[in-house]
């Protein structure tokens, strides 16, 4: 549906925003895993 004019002005910002939110969370997903395997701790992913 991002793709399809009629709803893209509807879909595409939440996509986006549900898209950078993933993103960032990822990201502090893998800082905290190497924070834990620093302190000798392995992590479950």
């Amino acid at each position: 549906m991002i793709n399809d004019k009629v709803y893209q002005d509807f879909v595409l910002p939440g996509y986006l925003k549900e898209k950078r939110a993933r993103l960032l969370a990822e990201e502090r997903a893998k800082q905290l895993a190497e924070q834990l395997r620093a302190l000798g701790i392995k992590p479950i992913l």
